[in-house]
């Protein structure tokens, strides 16, 4: 009984594996994604972003400055995808059902430092916090969020 459902479980999963594969060879590619897709996924790396700082900051607050290795380098990967997804306004795909802010739109150049920006604060939070200093850690969070609120203060709005 337990092999058959191991088998099944297997199964399932190659299923999805194939089908996640499937789609992600045409997700946010140049005139294939939709901008519907290309919004959403800006609202989700915003959401994911999010969610890594707060894990940071509760990381920090329990004293646990390794730990907030994963977290920050994804927030570093992320910086680094921005751009593309930032690359048009896409007006008439706002308002997001559960968002009240949309992209005001942004100098690519402007952006692409921005981004660059973010992930070079995120590189040193890493080294800092490889050297497990709490107290330089938790300052330097502060940049990383700063990082983030001076681009969102340029380039979102909200209705």
């Amino acid at each position: 009984m337990r092999r058959k459902t191991g088998v099944i479980c297997a199964l399932c999963l190659g299923v999805i594996f194939a089908v996640s594969a499937a789609w992600a060879q045409t997700a946010l590619l140049p005139g294939k994604s939709s901008p519907q897709e290309v919004v959403l996924t800006r609202k989700f790396a915003m959401r994911s972003m999010n969610a890594d700082l707060r894990d940071i900051r509760l990381k920090l607050e329990k004293g646990d400055v390794i730990r907030v290795v994963s977290p920050t380098l994804s927030i570093a990967a992320k910086a680094q995808m921005l751009p593309l997804v930032f690359e048009h306004r896409y007006e008439n795909v706002y308002p997001v059902e559960g968002s009240d802010k949309f992209f005001k739109g942004a100098d690519p150049a402007k952006f692409q430092a921005a981004a660059e920006y973010l992930n070079a604060q995120a590189q040193k939070f890493l080294r800092i916090a490889s050297d497990n200093d709490l107290k330089k850690a938790d300052q330097h969070l502060n940049r990383v969020k700063k990082a983030c609120r001076s681009c969102h203060s340029e380039n979102r709005g909200e209705y």
